[in-house]
């Protein structure tokens, strides 16, 4: 089985995820449990582990509108730029929208926490 995989994915590791209730708790997915996935595929005669290769953006925008991979860009270094004591400490934040947006709305919102509720679906899912 081929499975990509890049070192790249070691950056996503949020100091928290909410959970039910809204509690916060230690993010699941982190480099270690990263490392342990891959010593036991590494272990395996059936796993593949391939780098994965650039594309660029056609095949992203073939799939996705544009304003979403705009927003995904850029909201975090908006994010920083808004709030100075965030800005301060980033690695003790993750940004998470407020409020989500109902889909049926007719037009993405104008504000980064709007475009937040609007694009993102959950509160595991957060950017950092």
């Amino acid at each position: 089985m081929k499975i990509f995989y890049s070192d790249n994915h070691r950056k996503h590791y949020p100091p928290f995820e909410v959970f039910d209730g809204g509690k916060r708790v230690p993010y699941l997915e982190n480099p270690n449990r990263m490392d342990q996935i891959l010593n036991a595929l590494k272990k395996t005669d059936w796993a593949e582990l391939i780098e994965p290769a650039d594309f660029g953006l056609d095949p992203i925008y073939a799939v996705h509108d544009k304003e979403y991979i705009t927003f995904l860009a850029s909201a975090w270094t908006e994010w920083l730029d808004s709030d100075p004591e965030v800005a301060a400490s980033p690695e003790q934040n993750a940004f998470l929208p407020a409020t989500f947006a109902l889909r049926r709305m007719p037009r993405v919102p104008n504000t980064l926490l709007g475009k937040a509720g609007y694009y993102m679906m959950d509160l595991s899912a957060c950017i950092v």
